[in-house]
């Protein structure tokens, strides 16, 4: 059959729009519309093939792979056409049709290792993990050394001793047939809450040169990662959850493209710095893309907004980087407004800035 030349281009687009959209998910998915660099999805739905969710938008390093029939949320179409969605747990990813083995994104029921004293939460498989209740401390005289048990009691009339606890809350395998893990957790010298991940098989309590997390809420579904749901003030103005992977005794994290928050907000004002005092006349404006001039909307003070993604991978300017970290200041999170409408906004709390209901200072 000879087709019209005319209708190849036609042909072709559909074909891009299928590659990029429907053909990745059961469900439509909506397109943009004509120059809008983004529009917002928020759409769950089941893989309609194998999808592998990378860091870039044409492929990259692989995240999280989630078969065909898989739940997942396509959150945003591109100019491009490309889909950022996340998995159930809300790591995000561009999401790509290609083979891979999935995963595990979809966890079975897991059960929790609660901790009183720490607070602390450990969702484990229940087939290969086993809760444990043991006890060692380090002292000032010897950092290095641990002590079995309770630190002891002061002596009367004595300055107490700085002591650094660890709990011993649980032993398990990150996957079947892998290799077993004690996991020590501790309040730290001053409230900084991590967990400790010691190879069982080596027998050897240690805290320096040892795989570790900061946080108090740590998921271990069975499938070879690690997942966090921390709130470090130290690093960070938002709630955010991570996956980890643990490999020849060091953690590296899966870094994903944007952070989802899907955070229910509401606008305070400018922030000012040098008075803590907010600027309630000055809207905020909502622009149409990162770094860009175009504003889409803008919100009074008082107004509800939804808080939709955090970027933190954008290029960090000289003067918002703080000290000699790694850490930036300026933030650009991805903002819907209580008509619908989204855009782009960049706080910083170490200057005058938008003050967001549910986002806080980082830690002096």
């Amino acid at each position: 059959m000879q087709r019209n030349a005319s209708a190849l281009p036609f042909f072709l687009a559909l074909a891009i729009t299928r590659a990029h959209g429907e053909a990745l998910f059961t469900d439509p998915i909506a397109t943009n519309s004509a120059n809008a660099p983004l529009i917002w999805l928020n759409r769950e739905t089941t893989a309609a093939t194998t999808l592998t969710l990378t860091r870039e938008p044409d492929g990259g390093d692989t995240i999280a792979v989630i078969p065909r029939g898989g739940s997942i949320t396509a959150l945003m179409r591109d100019a491009d056409g490309h889909t950022l969605a996340k998995t159930p747990f809300g790591i995000t990813g561009w999401a790509q049709a290609q083979a891979g083995e999935d995963s595990g994104e979809t966890f079975p029921a897991l059960a929790l290792r609660h901790d009183d004293t720490l607070n602390i939460d450990l969702y484990y498989h229940p087939q290969l993990g086993k809760p444990q209740n043991n006890h060692y401390y380090y002292n000032e005289a010897e950092p290095d050394t641990p002590s079995p048990g309770l630190p002891p009691d002061p002596a009367a009339d004595e300055p107490a001793p700085h002591y650094t606890t660890y709990d011993r809350l649980l032993e398990t395998a990150l996957k079947a047939d892998g290799a077993r893990y004690h996991i020590d957790c501790s309040a730290g010298a001053s409230g900084d809450y991590h967990c400790l991940f010691l190879n069982a098989a080596q027998g050897k309590i240690r805290r320096t040169n040892v795989a570790g997390l900061p946080g108090q809420t740590f998921y271990i579904p069975g499938n070879g990662a690690i997942y966090s749901d921390t709130d470090d003030s130290n690093s960070r103005y938002y709630r955010v959850r991570q996956k980890w992977t643990l490999h020849n005794g060091e953690i590296q994290e899966n870094e994903q493209p944007y952070h989802y928050l899907g955070l229910a907000s509401q606008y305070r004002g400018i922030l000012k710095a040098d008075s803590g005092a907010h600027d309630r006349k000055t809207p905020l404006r909502l622009l149409e893309r990162i770094g860009g001039k175009k504003t889409v909307a803008k919100i009074a003070a008082g107004e509800p907004l939804r808080i939709l993604l955090a970027d933190p991978n954008q290029p960090c300017a000289k003067d918002a980087q703080l000290g000699d970290s790694d850490l930036c200041a300026d933030l650009w999170l991805l903002i819907q407004n209580k008509d619908g409408k989204t855009g782009w906004a960049k706080i910083n709390y170490q200057r005058d800035t938008p003050d967001l209901e549910g986002l806080h200072p980082l830690a002096e």
